[in-house]
């Protein structure tokens, strides 16, 4: 659908957004305009989809260890913490 005519289409959608009545013609070339626009709406091909699945399961088990990275620190984090003062701790804000 070249600009002119997604224009002319998209007065028509406007149109009927707002729930004004098409005549048939209008309503025919709106319909048709629509179906043109759904068709190049396609889903991604079997191979986009196996290299999303791969890029998942690659972000998922980074996902994992960055999960455990972050026990790792936050153990480390309340052992540190473990050996503060109760004055230091006070000030700090660290909870018993």
């Amino acid at each position: 659908m070249d600009n002119a005519i997604y224009q002319d289409w998209w007065q028509l959608h406007l149109r009927t957004a707002r729930g004004d009545i098409l005549t048939s013609h209008e309503k025919a070339v709106y319909e048709g305009g629509l179906a043109d626009l759904e068709c190049g709406e396609q889903l991604p091909a079997a191979v986009d989809a196996r290299e999303l699945r791969q890029s998942l399961a690659m972000r998922q088990k980074e996902h994992l260890a960055l999960e455990q990275k972050r026990r790792e620190l936050d153990a480390e984090i309340n052992e540190l913490e473990s050996r503060l003062s109760q004055d230091a701790r006070r000030y700090l804000g660290v909870e018993d």
